[in-house]
């Protein structure tokens, strides 16, 4: 086995349209429904026939935010990070708590988009009336790593803050970076996790370039990974926020956790164009391996195959290619694609196949799926799965990036 100690993942906290803890999670991935909304056309950016869904946080705000928390100025990146956070780590960010700072608790957040509206809005206030009527407030916050900072001055975490920027690859990139850290001594605990908006006319560019699934032919806007008729993915937003730790300083006593991280990986397809995907079959494939290998595994060893293909056509045809490169001298195990449900980009992926890992989530039943005969393979379709021992996070990811995770249930 892998010499390193396991990084455990003991919280995880989610805010997205199918809930704002792991039960309404669950129960929207198992029963398969997608709570999507019709995005805001009026302002005449979206094609005619373009994309019109989005999963979307609506409703109060009250419903998802913490109590005793101020974001008045926060960005909605920063509102749905925080309010993540504090669900992986309760206890620590209500502002009448007087815990101390935390110079061992570190932050670890991907995105891929930042604060969009509040870029927007500098953008506008510039164009409008000059440079010089830009809002401070809205000028602090439409860095990218504005949730990772926020995060840290809620929660007090004064240890390492770092924020990604890898696409569809982020989230993995962030709990990869979270390992390096705690296994390093750099932090005793971490928060890692991914946060991000969609907004009118981030959708509307989306969906002029070709990213977003849309109604076609008589049938239904929705994503369909793996799916002989995909067209693209569901964007969404929201927030998922893991409580990392090292098994090696972990105090006896505490919650059971969820999954072990034993091993992650990052590699770059050069093939691939700068919003597109390549044919690095070889070049990913070999970097998949390096890791099942660095962690003294097989492709037998894997129980489990949590998918991050979307529903894009050539995104989710590479992604069958690798993983049947890699399994070329054995059968594929399961494999689950819960973005069909979560959606892209708003990390409710990461909860899911965290979840996924723990045993917890162990599948959705599908009743219009239609296999693509060039992919060789699809989801399953005839849950519920055994729970794994040993799971494989895949994240794709458009311009190149890819990523791994391979996590493992604890022992019952």
């Amino acid at each position: 086995m892998n010499s390193n100690p396991p990084i455990l993942i003991v919280g995880l906290g989610t805010v997205s349209s199918l809930g704002s803890d792991t039960e309404s999670l669950l129960k929207h991935l198992h029963s398969g429904e997608t709570p999507a909304h019709t995005m805001d056309r009026s302002n005449g950016w979206h094609r005619a026939r373009g994309a019109r869904l989005a999963a979307l946080l609506r409703g109060p705000e009250s419903a998802w935010r913490p109590s005793g928390i101020a974001m008045r100025r926060f960005s909605r990146p920063s509102r749905f990070a925080v309010a993540a956070a504090a669900r992986a780590l309760p206890g620590r960010a209500a502002a009448h708590d007087p815990v101390a700072h935390d110079p061992d608790l570190g932050v670890s957040m991907a995105t891929m988009f930042g604060p969009s509206l509040f870029t927007q809005s500098i953008m506008d206030q510039t164009l409008d009336h000059g440079p010089s009527a830009v809002s401070p407030t809205l000028f602090t916050e439409c860095v990218a790593n504005a949730a990772a900072a926020q995060v840290s001055l809620v929660m007090r975490a004064r240890g390492p803050n770092f924020t990604l920027l890898a696409r569809e690859a982020g989230p993995a990139c962030a709990v990869i970076q979270a390992m390096d850290l705690l296994r390093r001594g750099r932090a005793t605990r971490m928060l890692a996790g991914v946060a991000e908006e969609i907004t009118p006319f981030l959708h509307s560019r989306l969906d002029r370039f070709g990213a977003l699934a849309r109604p076609a032919s008589g049938r239904a806007e929705k994503a369909r990974p793996f799916g002989r008729r995909r067209n693209g993915v569901l964007a969404a937003e929201g927030a998922t926020v893991l409580l990392m730790e090292s098994a090696a300083s972990r105090p006896s006593g505490g919650m059971p956790p969820l999954a072990a991280v034993i091993g992650g990986r990052m590699a770059f397809d050069p093939t691939s164009t700068r919003s597109g995907w390549g044919q690095g079959i070889e070049t990913l494939g070999k970097a998949l391996t390096g890791l099942l290998e660095q962690c003294h595994l097989s492709p037998d060893s894997i129980d489990l195959i949590v998918s991050g293909a979307g529903g894009s056509h050539h995104g989710d045809l590479l992604e069958a290619r690798i993983l049947r490169h890699v399994w070329r001298r054995s059968p594929l195990p399961p494999i689950l694609a819960p973005k069909a449900m979560t959606g892209e980009f708003g990390g409710a992926f990461l909860a899911a196949a965290v979840l996924a890992a723990a045993g917890l989530y162990r599948g959705t039943p599908t009743q219009d799926f239609e296999p693509d005969p060039e992919l060789g393979l699809a989801p399953c379709l005839d849950p519920p799965l055994d729970p794994p021992r040993r799971t494989l996070i895949t994240a794709p990811a458009s311009g190149g990036p890819y990523g791994w995770l391979i996590l493992e249930r604890p022992a019952p």
